[in-house]
């Protein structure tokens, strides 16, 4: 409900959040992009493309910004999907 994606069946939903984010349980990486050109979409879209390195340095993941998604471990994926 607090991404928009389902309404309420009963009761009252109130979204006071400026900006919602969707967290899937495994990571949703393209893998045919590395760990960088993952975290650019997301960003672009929200207007902060050139910040990527400062997010992946966030992260724990500077070190892997060439990585492809299958060269990452269950926790450095889930930690760029959350970036």
């Amino acid at each position: 409900m607090a991404a928009g994606l389902q309404e309420p069946d009963s009761g009252t939903w109130i979204n006071s959040f400026k900006r919602t984010a969707l967290v899937f349980q495994q990571p949703t990486l393209l893998p045919w992009r590395n760990a960088l050109d993952n975290l650019v979409i997301p960003l672009l879209a929200c207007g902060l493309g050139p910040i990527a390195y400062q997010w992946l340095e966030c992260v724990g993941l500077k070190d892997s910004a060439a990585c492809w998604p299958s060269q990452l471990s269950g926790g450095m994926a889930q930690r760029l999907g959350l970036a």
